[in-house]
């Protein structure tokens, strides 16, 4: 039975395409995605008590991102090997 690729890992699978299609768009890319990842932790660090949980929410979505595409080439491998495996 053939496991369906999770949405996060078919993300890991495009961005890791588009990082060696275009590596300098994609680190371009990926700068100012880390500098927007900055702004969200630095707003949930100093949100209001009503607001803490939904900037608490977007800094996390926002780290997990950048996480994924730090490491998009090492996770396309690793998926790549799991499907080929008979």
């Amino acid at each position: 039975m053939i496991t369906p690729l999770r949405a996060v890992d078919t993300l890991a699978m495009a961005a890791a395409r588009l990082k060696q299609a275009a590596p300098n768009s994609f680190a371009e890319f990926e700068q100012a995605f880390n500098a927007l990842t900055a702004v969200r932790n630095a707003e949930c660090v100093q949100a209001p008590p009503d607001g803490v949980l939904r900037a608490q929410g977007r800094a996390l979505q926002m780290q997990e991102i950048d996480a994924l595409l730090k490491n998009c080439s090492e996770s396309a491998k690793a998926l790549t090997a799991k499907v080929q495996k008979p």
